[in-house]
């Protein structure tokens, strides 16, 4: 999923049909003004324990909606439930 080309590196390589990678963020919970350096604690509790809920909810949406659909996440290693919503 990938919302218009602005700030998109993948956008060239995708218009030339040969790369076809698709990006989109995810929330973290927080509010935009949250203050993440100020509230670390609170902060890597909400990582650790809620965020993998948001991306859970995203994949799920986006298998039901893209096509072709979704056949690869690419997370960062500290995020281990990553592997678990890839199985689903």
């Amino acid at each position: 999923a990938h919302h218009g080309d602005a700030g998109d590196i993948f956008s060239s390589a995708r218009s030339s049909g040969k790369l076809d990678i698709r990006y989109t963020t995810v929330t973290d919970g927080f509010p935009l003004d949250f203050d993440r350096s100020l509230n670390h604690d609170q902060f890597f509790e909400g990582i650790l324990h809620v965020f993998s809920a948001h991306v859970d909810d995203l994949i799920a949406t986006l298998s039901h909606r893209d096509d072709p659909p979704v056949t690869c996440l690419i997370a960062d290693t500290f995020y281990v439930w990553s592997s678990m919503i890839c199985d689903k």
